[in-house]
């Protein structure tokens, strides 16, 4: 299979055949696990032997997979997913390169790119596979999506998501990626220049970082929100400032949930085990903190 970086070195290359057809596969699998080639032909209108060619082309890239029995018929791949939004996204002018992979996670991979202006953004491109699925399922929530579902829904459903969380936190000031384009399984964002908190070894004083975060916490929690899957991983650090930036949001949940507050109390929960541990923090002291900004009831 393809690299992200050798998909979208293929999006110049592509022909309008190629697309059309790739494309044709995308819409009929989300219905079908396989296309019948027979039916393929007959939305695209191509002739037996020009769609065998493509087909061909396509198969040898890695972008689909040809079943010759029980009868012909073929297969997206994620790389061909993959294919068909860059070159979307290019058309678009929301994107013109992509860079080196920079984050991997259970659920979605993230890219640096340069968009239309040689600007650097990220794409968040999500990976819900067709058995992986079944297992992260159990642990998130993504509202509409059953586990019968086909594995290109999946991913649309859940990068639409996490883009109108963000959109929502983003424009009420609290500290997340900006938004910039959703489409597909693909979600485009700003460029963060930093680390993970995991990934800090030491800090003089992490009360006052421990107190940026439960503030951001809480400006989520007052305008609606509660992530629900907060930990070490997902917040970031701005290399120059160190300041938080609350990251993943796609199994947020909304705080008019019943079980709103039970994961608004993990989150915190999760954040003063994490300073208590590696920064050997007073728990004593977190907890007074988190009264100082009106979470007392994430205690209660």
């Amino acid at each position: 299979m393809p690299t992200l970086r050798e998909t979208a070195k293929y999006v110049s290359k592509m022909s309008s055949g190629e697309y059309k057809v790739l494309s044709s596969i995308e819409r009929l699998n989300r219905r079908f696990e396989k296309v019948d080639l027979k039916k393929l032909k007959k939305i695209t209108k191509f002739s037996d032997s020009y769609i065998n060619s493509i087909v061909k082309q396509l198969t040898k890239h890695g972008f689909i997979t040809y079943y010759k029995q029980p009868y012909e018929s073929v297969m997206l791949m994620t790389s061909g997913l993959d294919l068909i939004v860059l070159k979307k996204l290019t058309d678009k002018n929301i994107i013109s390169g992509i860079g080196q992979q920079i984050g991997v996670g259970k659920e979605a991979d993230v890219y640096e790119a340069i968009d239309s202006n040689g600007n650097p953004i990220s794409l968040k491109i999500y990976r819900l596979g067709r058995i992986s699925f079944r297992s992260i399922f159990k642990h998130r929530r993504y509202t509409n999506i059953k586990t019968s579902y086909k594995w290109i829904w999946r991913n649309y459903i859940s990068a639409k998501r996490e883009y109108d969380n963000l959109i929502i936190l983003y424009q009420r000031g609290v500290s997340v990626p900006h938004p910039i384009y959703s489409l597909m399984h693909i979600l485009v964002m700003e460029s963060l220049d930093g680390f993970l908190l995991h990934d800090l070894p030491h800090i003089d004083n992490p009360y006052n970082l421990f107190t940026e975060i439960i503030y951001e916490i809480k400006k989520t929690w007052d305008i609606g929100f509660a992530n629900g899957d907060l930990s070490e991983y997902n917040i970031f650090l701005l290399r120059n400032t160190l300041k938080p930036v609350l990251i993943d949001w796609p199994q947020a949940y909304a705080r008019e949930e019943k079980s709103s507050i039970y994961h608004l109390k993990k989150d915190v929960l999760n954040i003063v085990f994490f300073f208590r541990r590696k920064y050997n923090c007073n728990e004593k002291q977190l907890l007074k903190i988190i009264n100082s900004v009106s979470l007392k009831l994430v205690l209660e």
